[in-house]
């Protein structure tokens, strides 16, 4: 077994600490809890956010300011743990390494963020094949890749080092897997069964930590909300069941109304908006109001997969038939991408390209604002409906009924496309 890469202090403290603060992520979640209780400690800091907002910052923007608030921090707290003596002599003069161990390059100059995708160390032009994988999910903070197998009586859910291309845990989980989604900090992984079961397991453990009664009605997909509180289960039936993600506790569910069922639901990363879809249409609701907000316009075979653009600001729906992105905030039809019988799709952490699956040829990579094909995944043909992109791009996973594919994006981007 290859030996791994040492991966230094300062560099996890701009991976864990800094960089994570210029998504603007946690401004809604600070704006929540402070909501919820005004006399907690630094509840005064949701109101100062809220007026940042309303003022026109954007969250990129005061996360940027995050970020070098963080970096300020962190670069103190060495330099004192040195000067008074706390740090062993391997461990003395961190804060002076800290600026240059940037991922960038950049020593936190103009332009460092967000970070540029770098050439990967394992790079190969021959892609990981695993076999009898069905499902497949890069966990958010880019650590692990899911890799799931299920028969009807057993299910099996495989944590993969995509770097160094091995498994680090293997763990039992739901017979007839149909749903799969990680938490925003990557802590639990939830599943959904063919037989209605909903359970969340803990990451690091496999453990599960609790599991729903069976309604015997087939679950579709799960996704948790974006604070990571909830959890959605959407199935063969006219409900979304809402959970509380940490304990299962069940709270009222999303009615759709007679003769409806829910196909597939998806969260929005940045608010608090809920798309979901039964074989008619596509509703985006919002979660804390409980209320519906508009529905989308589609053909008659509705949309069979869902998921929002990392900034929130559209909707990608695939259908059998048709392909199409949609702004968030009006509901208008934006493009329509030349897809024929779409199985699957995953949209790039940048939002400029979105992976799609179709029922014959390659999966395709489709700067979906041209609509040009900038590159092309060759796999089993045989369903494939998971899609995921690693968070730093450099990869692209693909699962079919048969096997999982792991690339490296930039073995199958078209010469003409590369950097």
């Amino acid at each position: 077994m290859a030996k791994k890469p040492l991966i230094s202090f300062e560099q996890r403290v701009w991976d864990e600490l800094i960089n994570p603060c210029a998504t603007g992520a946690w401004i809604d979640s600070v704006i929540a809890e402070s909501q919820k209780d005004s006399d907690a400690p630094f509840a005064d800091s949701g109101p100062i956010l809220e007026r940042m907002l309303s003022a026109g910052f954007t969250r990129e923007e005061i996360g940027r300011l995050a970020r070098h608030a963080t970096f300020a921090c962190a670069h103190s707290l060495l330099h004192s743990l040195d000067e008074e003596g706390l740090l062993t002599r391997r461990a003395s003069c961190m804060h002076e390494d800290l600026l240059s161990s940037d991922p960038s390059g950049m020593e936190g100059r103009p332009g460092s963020w967000p970070v540029k995708p770098q050439p990967s160390p394992k790079s190969s032009s021959t892609p990981l094949k695993i076999p009898k994988i069905s499902k497949v999910a890069f966990s958010p903070d880019g650590k692990l890749l899911l890799a799931a197998r299920t028969t009807i009586t057993s299910g099996i859910i495989q944590l993969w080092d995509h770097r160094q291309r091995e498994v680090v845990r293997e763990f039992s989980s739901l017979p007839n897997l149909r749903g799969l989604a990680w938490s925003p900090d990557s802590s639990l992984i939830a599943a959904g069964s063919h037989g209605g079961v909903v359970c969340v397991h803990e990451a690091q453990t496999g453990k599960i930590i609790w599991k729903s009664k069976p309604t015997k009605k087939e679950n579709s997909n799960v996704a948790f909300s974006h604070d990571g509180k909830s959890l959605f289960s959407a199935g063969n039936e006219q409900y979304i069941r809402v959970f509380d993600a940490q304990s299962g506790k069940p709270a009222d569910p999303i009615d759709l109304g007679e003769r409806a069922a829910g196909v597939h639901v998806a969260t929005s990363p940045v608010g608090n908006l809920l798309a979901l879809s039964n074989f008619t249409t596509v509703i985006l609701w919002d979660i804390s109001r409980r209320e519906e907000l508009r529905r989308f316009s589609l053909s008659d075979r509705g949309a069979d997969k869902l998921q929002f653009f990392p900034d929130g600001q559209h909707l990608l729906t695939v259908a059998y038939d048709e392909t199409n992105v949609w702004e968030v905030k009006t509901g208008k039809h934006v493009r329509k991408l030349e897809v024929t019988h779409g199985q699957g799709a995953a949209i790039s952490p940048d939002g400029n390209v979105i992976a799609i699956s179709e029922r014959e040829g390659p999966a395709r990579l489709i700067e979906w604002r041209s609509g040009q094909t900038i590159g092309e995944a060759p796999s089993d043909p045989a369903f494939r409906w998971s899609l995921s992109f690693s968070p730093d791009q450099l990869y692209l996973a693909i699962a079919t009924i048969n096997f999982g594919y792991l690339f490296d994006v930039a073995t199958i981007l078209k010469p003409s496309t590369k950097t």
